[in-house]
């Protein structure tokens, strides 16, 4: 599979938690309480799979291989993905702390929670408009067959590294999540 497939896919599934957050965010402002423990796994499924296994690939690997073929490394466009993904990386630690909060029950702690999550998902979708519409794009313009075929083979790497059972498993997260959307309709 081409690495901007494999960058797709991964999106399609960060995209179907990011939905449940929105979700779940809305469903809180109409005075629903929310699933704690659905929040807890979005929170895990953002730190492993949306950040030590696909901001990792980006970072380590596409980042490096797109600046050998000429994309400036230190402004734009590649510095803004990488503020981006420092940005998303504050925000769901915020997430995981009001979460915190809020399973405490203290006071104030609902609409911190229902704000951490509105600033999660927008930033967020906002990083995945920009993947889809300049990293990918980009990607498919520099990078040469021998590039894609290299970091097809280090994207499978990064998979192993980060635990193939604990890929699976984020995966089954997401698609979980479909499969109970599509129930519920």
């Amino acid at each position: 599979m081409a690495p901007s497939e494999i960058m797709e896919r991964e999106h399609h599934h960060i995209e179907t938690v990011l939905l449940a957050l929105r979700q779940t965010a809305d469903a809180m402002l109409q005075g629903q309480r929310p699933d704690t423990e659905l929040l807890r796994a979005a929170v895990e499924f953002l730190r492993i799979y949306g950040d030590r296994l696909h901001h990792l690939k980006e970072e380590t690997l596409l980042f490096p291989r797109l600046a050998h073929r000429g994309i400036p490394d230190q402004a734009n466009p590649i510095d803004s993905f990488r503020h981006d993904h420092e940005q998303e990386r504050a925000l769901v630690r915020v997430l995981d702390d009001s979460l915190d909060r809020f399973v405490r029950d203290q006071p104030g702690s609902g609409d911190a929670l229902a704000h951490a999550l509105d600033d999660v998902c927008a930033t967020f979708e906002r990083h995945l408009v920009k993947d889809k519409a300049t990293l990918i794009p980009m990607a498919e313009q520099v990078l040469t067959d021998a590039d894609k075929h290299e970091l097809e083979t280090k994207f499978a790497w990064a998979d192993r590294a980060v635990g193939m059972e604990v890929v699976a498993r984020c995966v089954e997260f997401s698609t979980n999540l479909t499969a109970e959307k599509t129930a519920t309709q």
